[in-house]
């Protein structure tokens, strides 16, 4: 959930004023934090932080509907990774475990 702020600017790239910002998502492996930020000319921008550091900004865009529009894409795909490396990983575990039940078994 992405709470409103008092307006920052984002110090690490020049980019927007951050006017809303969310906690940590936490994912497989992987954390996402997201951003909703606005230029001086007030247009606006969606980052997504893919860990620590790691801010992305995407625009501009011309309303802040559309720029929640991209950030709520952008978070679908990373939380669809997200959920795809776990699944592979559960599968892995799966396949792992029921090789050691049929070499225990003596098939």
């Amino acid at each position: 959930m992405i709470e409103n702020i008092e307006p920052k600017q984002d110090t690490r790239d020049n980019g927007p004023t951050i006017i809303q910002e969310s906690g940590w998502y936490q994912g497989f492996g992987s954390e996402c934090k997201e951003y909703l930020g606005i230029d001086l000319e007030g247009r606006f921008y969606y980052g997504l932080e893919i860990g620590e550091g790691d801010l992305c900004w995407d625009g501009p865009y011309e309303t802040r509907a559309k720029a929640q529009e991209g950030l709520d894409a952008a978070f679908a795909r990373w939380d669809e990774l997200v959920s795809q490396r776990e699944q592979a990983w559960e599968d892995r575990q799966i396949a792992l475990f029921e090789g050691r039940e049929s070499r225990s078994a003596g098939l």
